[in-house]
């Protein structure tokens, strides 16, 4: 059920960002972004996710400037890139 209502929140973050073409990091606490990226590290390959995948994965990525290059968020980027079949470089 948690799980539900925070893909909803996350679909309608996602369009406002994408209408917006905000920069994450600037409109989302880190928490927040953490969340984000778990939920949709685990729900890549669902239907909902599959049209947002390529342009949010390249949202996320840019993270990795703002956490320093975190292993965790090194690592959950990476598998995300895996789930959405691209390559390091092909993504970023």
């Amino acid at each position: 059920m948690v799980r539900h209502v925070m893909s909803g929140w996350i679909m309608a973050r996602l369009c406002q960002a994408k209408k917006q073409q905000i920069i994450w990091q600037k409109q989302l606490k880190p928490q927040e972004i953490h969340q984000l990226i778990l939920l949709v590290a685990t729900g890549l390959q669902e239907a909902r996710f599959r049209m947002h995948r390529c342009w949010l994965i390249k949202q996320v990525a840019r993270l990795k400037d703002t956490q320093k290059k975190s292993h965790r968020y090194r690592r959950v980027i990476t598998v995300m890139q895996e789930k959405a079949g691209y390559s390091t470089r092909k993504a970023l």
